[in-house]
């Protein structure tokens, strides 16, 4: 399932999961409930949190920014997005792709 969310287009939403899964929605609240001890808004969420996440860690810092990278997820607004990172990782996103900058520069060394 995993390799599924991750090829389709951010914002997912429950039914494009759906379609491209050939599954109804029951089946795939089940599904996700079932894997996950979650619903799927709140999975969608995660993973897509996730991804971000993991994006930012092994973004170029030097040409990126967090508003471009997490554009790619279908974020267009901040404010909501950093809250929810801070929540869920303990830093906000800039740390996340400003610490692999400082990596990088450490690594140059």
């Amino acid at each position: 399932m995993l390799e599924l969310i991750d090829l389709q287009h951010w914002p997912l939403h429950l039914s494009d999961l759906c379609r491209a899964a050939g599954v109804s929605e029951r089946t795939m609240r089940t599904i996700i409930n079932e894997q996950f001890d979650v619903g799927p808004s709140q999975y969608l969420r995660l993973r897509r949190l996730q991804m971000l996440h993991d994006a930012l860690a092994h973004a170029d810092p030097h040409g990126a920014t967090v508003a471009t990278v997490s554009s790619r997820f279908g974020y267009a607004h901040g404010g909501r997005m950093a809250s929810e990172y801070l929540e869920l990782f303990g830093e906000y996103p800039s740390q996340t792709l400003g610490r692999a900058f400082v990596a990088q520069a450490l690594g140059g060394m």
